[in-house]
């Protein structure tokens, strides 16, 4: 029973300090609640994430078959910590001079990170449903804080959208588990693989195919993937940088989580049918975001929409499947991250006459106050641009070899060519 308790650590940890960081904010708040639970979530996302990677190569192990502690995993812990650390840093400094900071952002981010354990963890469909839900939650709540008044459009609609990409998702879900024989994934593959097995024709049942389409619909619809950009905004030119950068950062780590945990594993025998899915909204991704990007006129939402390129790039190496697969993948997604990450602290640092600067014009001829600042930016944009030999060179060649191994090298040769945009406007601006 210990043993089992400790595999659940790092996310009774964090739910408890959210639930004890609301009571305190609700019954003692002061001036200066907001700075300390930003740091004291800092310090325990980072004592959690040296916790962790103790444990990062050790082997799995499983709690009633349905939580997974592994390597991806803790991977995916570790990197939703550091990156929700960071964030919550960027904006003490960053809301606090726009008076924006509130004690409930460190707590949101705090839940958003939780969802996305539980997701990374998930043996299970409905405990992969139940964290996808805290995870969107917590960041609709963030995306409310905002620099100006709110637009004039019903304040229901988004988490309206919201609720219906859940819907959908747990639809797919329930058609899954119902067809299949069971929500649990080890089952899941087992049952999927004896209904092959057992059918002369080798064909599955309408309802697996059918619950695939409505998962993966729900899911894109639900982390704003591609032109299914619904409960969460576009950009926001209303918000501010950091808050983009959290819509932004978090989702994408662990949409991740939630397409490779379930893709090959439960549903790892239906790989020839998702795989031609996958690939496909990789070029979507990559050719949407790229396009988005070129029409950007400020620079977060310029590092959003290049984002979703870059997400797609990612998604090339979960459609190219197997071990070198997923390997590539993870690794082009912690570089992206700490990228990415970067490219949102110098945005949040741009300011002229005490207030934000956004247009992309404000650049021309902006010296930074820092005097590495320069140089820091130029490799940062150079990195996500993957120019050599620079560390993004070595996630691009990376997934260029798992798509060439699973037989997708068509699709990387196409993503990278749309990819370009991307990184003619990455050298517009380090130029």
């Amino acid at each position: 029973m210990t043993r089992d308790l400790a595999l659940l650590l790092p996310e009774i940890t964090v739910a408890v300090a959210a639930l004890l960081g609301l009571m305190v904010m609700l019954t003692r708040e002061t001036p200066r609640t907001a700075e300390r639970f930003t740091w004291i979530a800092a310090a325990l996302a980072l004592g959690l994430t040296l916790v962790i990677s103790v444990r990062l190569q050790a082997g799995g192990a499983r709690l009633l078959g349905s939580f997974h502690d592994d390597s991806f995993a803790r991977l995916i812990k570790v990197l939703l910590l550091l990156t929700g650390a960071t964030l919550a840093l960027i904006a003490l400094r960053s809301l606090d001079s726009l008076g924006l900071m509130k004690p409930d952002l460190p707590i949101l981010l705090a839940l958003a990170a939780l969802g996305g354990m539980v997701i990374a963890s998930a043996g299970d469909l409905l405990i992969l449903a139940l964290g996808l839900e805290i995870l969107s939650a917590a960041l609709y709540a963030l995306s409310r804080t905002r620099l100006g008044p709110a637009p004039q459009v019903r304040p229901w609609r988004g988490y309206r959208d919201s609720v219906l990409a859940t819907c959908v998702t747990l639809l797919g879900i329930g058609v899954i588990a119902g067809s299949g024989g069971a929500s649990n994934l080890d089952a899941l593959a087992g049952g999927l693989s004896q209904g092959l097995g057992a059918s002369s024709s080798g064909e599955l049942p309408f309802g697996v195919l059918a619950g695939l389409a409505l998962y993966v619909t729900g899911i894109l619809a639900k982390f704003s993937v591609g032109p299914l950009q619904l409960w969460q905004p576009e950009t926001g030119r209303e918000r501010p940088v950091v808050v983009v950068a959290m819509l932004d950062l978090l989702p994408k780590i662990a949409l991740v989580a939630v397409l490779a945990r379930p893709l090959f594993t439960g549903l790892d025998p239906l790989s020839t049918i998702w795989q031609p899915i996958l690939a496909s909204l990789a070029l979507v991704a990559v050719v949407f975001g790229a396009l988005a990007a070129l029409m950007q006129t400020e620079l977060k939402g310029l590092l959003a929409q290049t984002g979703l390129a870059q997400l797609g790039l990612i998604l090339i190496g979960l459609a190219a499947g197997g071990p070198e697969g997923l390997l590539a993948a993870m690794l082009a997604l912690v570089l992206y991250t700490a990228l990415q990450t970067g490219g949102y602290a110098f945005a949040a640092t741009l300011t002229s006459d005490g207030r934000p600067m956004k247009a992309l014009s404000a650049l021309e001829g902006y010296v930074s106050p820092a005097p590495a600042g320069p140089l820091a930016v130029l490799l940062i944009l150079l990195g996500l641009s993957g120019a050599p030999p620079l560390v993004g060179y070595a996630a691009k060649i990376a997934l260029l070899f798992a798509a060439s191994s699973g037989g997708w090298l068509w699709l990387a040769i196409a993503a990278f060519a749309a990819f370009l945009a991307c990184v003619a406007v990455y050298l517009r601006l380090a130029i």
